[in-house]
């Protein structure tokens, strides 16, 4: 019905993918994510949105690519940040994902409080925490 109402568009079909994201529906939602990206390869949030399903679905390398690919279109943006951040973490590269989080700091204090293991990887409070914040995912619906 949106469609018909509105017309098709890349935000519409991101929303669509989110959804289906939301309910666990990653194979929809990933499609739903592509077509967005087919009809508007400047729209970030789709970007977000399927580095977000790899990196669920413990693909880090991959999701990490798409997270990139987010960052070069807007290296300033939140989720990107954060995103990209608990990727390099998970994939051990802690000096990147700490300076990231410098960085998510500065421009997110608030949100930055939900990834602070990113910011100690040495300590045990660091490395416990981790898994908590890890099943924090910032969905991309509007940017």
């Amino acid at each position: 019905n949106k469609i018909l109402e509105n017309g098709d568009s890349a935000r519409i079909r991101n929303r669509f993918g989110v959804l289906y994201a939301r309910y666990g529906q990653y194979d929809d939602a990933t499609d739903q994510f592509k077509r967005a990206i087919r009809m508007d390869t400047s729209y970030i949030s789709p970007l977000i949105n399927l580095g977000n399903i790899h990196f669920l679905n413990e693909n880090s390398d991959e999701a990490l690519i798409w997270y990139q690919k987010a960052e070069r279109i807007d290296p300033l943006n939140i989720k990107v940040i954060a995103a990209v951040a608990r990727t390099q973490y998970e994939l051990e590269e802690y000096q990147q994902a700490e300076e990231r989080y410098v960085k998510l700091k500065e421009l997110a204090p608030a949100l930055a409080v939900d990834f602070a293991y990113l910011g100690n990887e040495s300590s045990f409070a660091g490395r416990a925490s981790a898994g908590t914040a890890k099943g924090i995912t910032l969905w991309a619906e509007e940017e």
